[in-house]
């Protein structure tokens, strides 16, 4: 192999290289564009109402952030985890459950009721809603 064959190799080896850690960053920075995950802020929300209709279900909830109440909607996806929320929904929400904010966007908030939710945020489920978190979380199974 030539000289100039070797370094046009190295060259593009450079480039791929490059090209890979620049689209990690990118893909990066659009996943948590909200900065949800990299810096949450931690909250305790209460369901207001649950809209079952459409491709995935409307979870309103309603928790305090400085002298602000923020209204966020989550959508749930899958008809068992719906349906279970339904058929739940006045016990539901007589409880409070964490929330994961971001100072950056209020409304793109997270309401904590099944466990994954939990395992991405590295956080343990509290006391008071595990037996329901964990029921909650037999839809997603």
């Amino acid at each position: 192999m030539s000289k100039v064959e070797k370094n046009n190799k190295l060259t593009k080896i450079i480039i791929l290289i490059i090209t890979v850690l620049v689209s990690y960053v990118v893909i990066e920075g659009f996943s948590d564009a909200s900065g949800l995950k990299k810096h949450p802020n931690y909250s305790k929300g209460r369901i207001v109402k649950f809209k079952s209709g459409g491709t995935s279900g409307g979870l309103h909830f309603s928790y305090p952030e400085n002298t602000n109440m923020w209204d966020p909607v989550m959508s749930i996806g899958g008809q068992k985890c719906r349906k279970l929320i339904t058929q739940n929904l006045n016990s539901l929400i007589k409880y409070e459950f964490p929330v994961v904010y971001s100072k950056k966007d209020y409304a793109n908030a997270q309401l904590l009721i099944f466990k994954e939710q939990y395992e991405i945020y590295g956080l343990s489920i509290p006391d008071d809603v595990y037996d329901i978190v964990i029921d909650l979380s037999k839809c997603k199974q």
